[in-house]
This record gives structure tokens, C-alpha cells and sequence, in this order.
């Protein structure tokens, strides 16, 4: 059973890691547009891991590693 905090902290740890990516992606000077492109991911899926909405995972996640170092 999830309790209220835990919701709470994975809440507050997908905001976090999205506030991340989305630091990172601006300190490179990359548009979203460019994100993708250089990750192989969608734009849409780069619009929803910055607002949220969606947390990236394995694949994902790597792409997203090699694009932003």
C-alpha cells in the first residue's frame, strides 16, 4: 500500500528530476527541438519529461544522458 508522503515524494522527485533536464537543456543552449533531436526522442516525449508528466527510464534516460553531457 502507497502512503500519502510516498505519493507526495515521487510527486515532488518527478518535478524535480523534470526542473533538472530542463536546467541542463538550457545551460547547453538547446532548444527543446534540438533536445530531441539530438536525444532520438520526440519532442513531445522531451515536453513531458520537462513538465512532468512522464519519467524517463532506461533508454530514455540514456539518450537524454549522452544528449545533455
Amino acid at each position: 500500500m502507497i502512503f500519502a508522503h510516498e505519493l507526495k515524494q515521487t510527486k515532488m522527485d518527478k518535478e524535480n528530476l523534470a526542473s533538472k533536464i530542463k536546467a541542463l537543456r538550457k545551460r547547453r543552449g538547446f532548444s527543446q527541438e534540438q533536445l530531441a533531436e539530438e536525444s532520438t526522442l520526440s519532442l513531445r516525449t522531451v515536453q513531458r519529461i520537462e513538465r512532468g508528466e512522464t519519467v524517463p527510464h532506461g533508454d530514455s534516460l540514456r539518450k537524454l544522458t549522452q544528449a545533455l553531457s
